[in-house]
């Protein structure tokens, strides 16, 4: 079974590596997560791609260049 998260993002870098690390440790084989930053100023884009670097974690970035809001991400 294939399963992916989508978890929008925007300056969350505090917390961000909690809420993916949390959804590692479900125990889901193929989980993919994918995470979508909405043109955020607080690091959380270098967060993120500091946790794509995880060998225990398959995880997607995209970044939105534009505030565009929840909905959009």
């Amino acid at each position: 079974m294939k399963a992916a998260v989508v978890i929008p993002c925007h300056n969350v870098a505090a917390l961000i590596p909690r809420a993916i690390a949390s959804v590692r440790d479900q125990g889901i084989a193929g989980l993919e997560v994918i995470a979508v930053d909405d043109a955020s100023e607080d690091g959380t884009l270098e967060a993120l791609r500091a946790i794509s670097s995880d060998a225990f974690v398959k995880l997607r970035v995209i970044s939105l260049t534009k505030r565009s809001g929840a909905c959009a991400a």
